[in-house]
């Protein structure tokens, strides 16, 4: 109950700050908090609950942001980008999980970093521009809204975690980090949570 009250009272916090003190810079890196809290919640799943090392884990982060930014560009709505560059994220980390799992351990480690080095010079050679956004896009950037946004979106990746941790999927993942052959032994598609975990 106590915990709940404090996570309670630095939620609203939070929530009043932005109102109370118009400070562009404060904006920006509570933003950065909130998008880093996201990745770090993204990357608990596969690496704290199922015990896979992923070092290129912002591969799959990048893809969601590179989808939103065309979309937005586009003129497509924030509240329309972001989703969609999340899918694009979970389809792409389901795509390259099934041949990752093949490898285990270091190796796995080592082709995710390989796999995160290959995609990022991909994308710098074939898109030089890609970060460079136009006066009209900036004119239209809230970033009260963005952060309302980011926050809300942090805040419901830390509930959806902190549910999966106590579901009958979230055990699954934890019994591959704590002993993957015998998770195997009684039953548990291995293979298929690694999925799961590296979609999350």
């Amino acid at each position: 109950m106590k915990r709940a009250l404090i996570a309670l009272g630095i939620l609203l916090l939070v929530i009043i700050v932005p109102l109370v003190v118009q400070n562009e810079y404060l904006f920006n890196l509570m933003i950065l908090i909130c998008l880093y809290s996201i990745l770090a919640h993204s990357w608990n799943v596969l690496g704290g609950f199922c015990g896979q090392i992923s070092l290129g884990h912002a591969t799959f982060f990048g893809a969601g942001a590179l989808t939103f930014r065309y979309l937005w560009l586009s003129g497509v709505s924030y509240y329309v980008a972001l989703p969609a560059g999340a899918l694009s994220a979970l389809i792409l980390a389901s795509i390259i999980g099934f041949p990752s799992f093949k490898m285990k351990g270091h190796y796995f480690a080592i082709g995710t970093l390989a796999l995160a080095m290959i995609l990022l010079h991909t994308v710098q050679n074939l898109l030089p521009g890609v970060s460079f956004i136009t006066q009209e896009c900036l004119d239209q950037y809230n970033l009260l809204t963005i952060y309302y946004l980011a926050l809300g979106v942090g805040v419901a990746t830390m509930l959806a975690v902190w549910a999966l941790s106590r579901s009958k999927i979230g055990l699954a993942m934890v019994s591959i980090r704590d002993d993957e052959d015998a998770a195997e032994a009684i039953g548990i598609n291995t293979f298929k949570y690694k999925v799961i975990s590296m979609s999350i």
